[in-house]
């Protein structure tokens, strides 16, 4: 286990919400402790692997919880939290050695209530892993202002816990719910130069079913945001049908014009599947309701 340095502990609270990770969370938790912050917290639901185990080992706290819905694991971390600031780290996320230096440093200088640092790939062995690090801003030297940020994500803690993750929230919209709320009362989110590298998805199964539940997370979200329903649901053919694809197309790398074209597709035909399934009653996303192959996604 990599050491602590307790008394030069920056003031974070890393919190990692984790369903069936056991092959990926040690490597999250380790580049986290790599950043020193006071407190690494694992919340765990509904996995059949030994995710809460490996967490228990690594982390300096692990929860495992009865409800399995991501919205509920970041909300229930953020109360568990101590620290000044607050860090949302996925398990197929690994932190380079400076990030949390650099996340406070940019929070600060330009008044953010959060940041997410630049993301590059981890690996880019397959096609899939290729293209989705195609799809990603991999070069970021400066600070930009957004409305949206992701996972990973640095926030204050105050304004946090005032303003929680929506337990309710089953899916992938988590972020996007929190962010949409938080820009409405008027606090400033923006994109850092620290860099995360992301773990991919490295098959055209895994990479279909990940962007199956981002559209089922698009349908969660218009519907508690009706405003945005049109927005959101016309959100896959704009940006991947068709700016995505031609950008790639204008920048000569025709070869990732097939995988917007076809992501895209995949996420808007997530949003009528969980269209279906609420009419019928069924609040359950997939990824959810697939939790013994879970690991796919």
């Amino acid at each position: 286990m990599i050491k602590q340095d307790k008394e030069r502990a920056l003031p974070v609270s890393v919190i990692i919400s984790a369903l069936n990770e056991e092959h990926r969370i040690q490597d999250a938790i380790e580049s986290a402790r790599r950043n020193n912050p006071a407190e690494i917290l694992v919340v765990e639901g509904g996995s059949v692997d030994k995710t809460y185990e490996i967490a228990m080992k690594h982390a300096d706290k692990a929860y495992s919880v009865d409800h399995y819905g991501l919205g509920y694991k970041r909300a229930y971390g953020v109360e568990k939290a101590t620290q000044e600031y607050i860090l949302t780290l996925d398990a197929d996320q690994v932190l380079a050695d400076d990030a949390l230096k650099v996340l406070i440093k940019e929070l600060e200088e330009h008044d953010f209530t959060g940041m997410q640092p630049t993301l590059k790939s981890m690996v880019n062995t397959t096609y899939w892993e290729r293209a989705m690090g195609y799809n990603m801003n991999i070069s970021q030297d400066k600070v930009l202002q957004t409305n949206i940020i992701g996972t990973p994500g640095l926030f204050r803690a105050s304004i946090l816990k005032k303003n929680n993750f929506d337990k309710a929230i089953n899916g992938s919209c988590d972020d996007t719910d929190l962010c949409y709320r938080l820009t409405k009362m008027g606090y400033r989110l923006g994109i850092s130069t620290a860099i995360c590298f992301q773990k991919h998805r490295s098959t055209l199964k895994s990479t279909l079913k990940k962007f199956v539940w981002y559209g089922e997370g698009d349908c969660e979200f218009a519907y508690k945001h009706p405003e945005r329903a049109w927005s959101i649901f016309t959100h896959p053919i704009r940006n991947y049908i068709f700016k995505k694809t031609f950008k790639a197309i204008v920048n000569g790398d025709f070869r990732y014009a097939p995988y917007f074209m076809l992501t895209g597709f995949v996420r808007h035909f997530g949003f009528y599947k969980a269209l279906f399934k609420r009419l019928r009653g069924n609040y359950t996303d997939s990824r959810i309701k697939e939790r013994k192959t879970s690991t796919d996604f």
